[in-house]
C-alpha cells in the first residue's frame, strides 16, 4: 500500500453568496506530496482538474476515494451557490416587473389611442398647418386628410372621436434668404401659364415634392388665372353692349328731334314741371362710352 494520502483541511474557507468559488488546480508534485496516511473528516473541495491530475497516478483506492468525495463536496458547494444566485435573480426580476408595470401604467393611454382613421393619413411632412389649442399656442396635425375645396381636416391624434379641425392649405413661405424675395422665373410663369400640356408638366413635378401646400397653391393660381380671364371676357361682352346701347339710344335721340315730335305735343309744356312731376325726371347728366378698340370708357356729356 502507497505511503500517500490526501491531505484536506476540515471545513472551507467563507465564501460569497453570489461569487463564483475559485478552486485552484494544485501542480502534481504539490498534489502527491500531500498524499499521507492519515485522513480528515471532512473532505477539502477540489476541483475537476485537480482531480485528473491526481487519479493520473497510481495511488491507493482510499485516496480514490478521498477524491471522490471531495468532488461531491465540490458540487455541493457548486450548487449551494447556484441556490443562492437564483435566488439573487429572481427578486432582481421581481423589482424589473414592478418597474415595466409602472412604466406599462405611465403609458397606457398611448396604446388606447386609435389606429390612423379612415380615409386620413400621418403627417409626414406634407402639412405645414398647426392646430390652435387656444391660449395662442398650436399643435401639429398627426393625421391629416385633403378634401377637394382646397382645404385640409387636421387631427392631432390624441383624443377619441373629435371633429377634425379645417383650414385652407398655403404654401409656407421661406424668408430666411439674405435679400428680397426673387421674381418668379420667365420659364415658370410660362409653364404656369401656358397650355394645358405644359401646366400638367408643371403640376406633376410639383405633384412629387410630396407638399399639400406646393401643389394646393399651383392648382389655386391656375384656377384664379382662369377665373380671371373668363371675367375679363364677359366684361368686354358686357362693355360691347354698352357700347351698343349707347350708340342705339343716340340715334333715338336724334330721330326724336328730327322729327320735332315736342312741337306736336307742345301743349304738355306746363306738365313737365318738376313739382308736378311723378315719374322719373330726364335730366342732362354725364355718360361715359366705351371705346371698343382700347377697352376703356370715354367721358362725355349727353344731351
Amino acid at each position: 500500500m502507497s505511503d500517500y494520502s490526501v491531505s484536506l483541511s476540515n471545513e472551507s474557507p467563507p465564501r460569497s453568496a453570489t461569487a463564483t468559488p475559485i478552486i485552484v488546480d494544485q501542480p502534481k508534485s504539490t498534489a502527491a506530496a500531500n498524499l499521507g496516511s492519515s485522513r480528515q473528516a471532512i473532505p477539502l473541495p477540489i476541483s475537476p482538474q485537480s482531480a485528473v491530475n491526481v487519479l493520473a497516478q497510481d495511488i491507493p483506492a482510499e485516496c480514490a476515494r478521498d477524491i471522490a468525495q471531495s468532488l461531491v463536496t465540490t458540487i455541493q458547494h457548486q450548487d449551494t451557490i447556484h441556490r443562492l444566485e437564483a435566488d439573487t435573480l429572481a427578486r432582481t426580476n421581481e423589482k424589473l416587473k414592478v418597474q415595466i408595470a409602472t412604466l406599462e401604467a405611465e403609458v397606457a393611454h398611448y396604446h388606447d389611442d386609435p389606429l390612423c382613421p379612415d380615409g386620413f393619413l400621418p403627417n409626414t411632412g406634407q402639412v405645414a398647418a398647426t392646430i390652435p389649442i387656444g391660449m395662442g399656442y398650436m399643435r401639429p396635425a398627426k393625421w391629416i386628410r385633403q378634401r377637394d375645396d382646397g382645404q385640409v381636416e387636421l387631427l392631432a391624434g390624441e383624443e377619441h372621436n373629435k371633429v377634425p379641425y379645417v383650414t385652407e392649405l398655403y404654401t409656407d413661405p421661406s424668408y430666411n434668404f439674405n435679400g428680397p424675395v426673387e421674381a418668379m422665373p420667365s420659364w415658370f410663369f410660362f409653364l404656369i401659364h401656358g397650355p394645358t400640356p405644359s401646366f400638367h408638366t408643371l403640376r406633376s413635378a410639383v405633384a412629387e415634392l410630396d407638399n399639400w401646400g406646393d401643389i394646393t397653391e399651383i392648382e389655386r393660381y391656375r384656377h384664379l388665372d382662369d377665373t380671371k380671364r373668363e371675367l375679363d371676357a364677359k366684361l368686354d361682352q358686357v362693355h360691347a353692349q354698352l357700347f351698343l346701347a349707347e350708340e342705339r339710344l343716340q340715334g333715338c335721340h336724334h330721330r326724336i328731334e328730327a322729327a320735332r315730335i315736342s312741337n306736336k305735343v307742345r301743349h304738355l309744356e306746363g306738365r313737365a314741371h318738376s313739382r308736378f312731376q311723378l315719374g322719373r325726371k330726364s335730366q342732362p347728366r354725364n355718360r361715359t362710352r366705351f371705346n371698343p378698340l382700347c377697352k376703356r370708357f370715354d367721358s362725355g356729356e349727353s344731351n
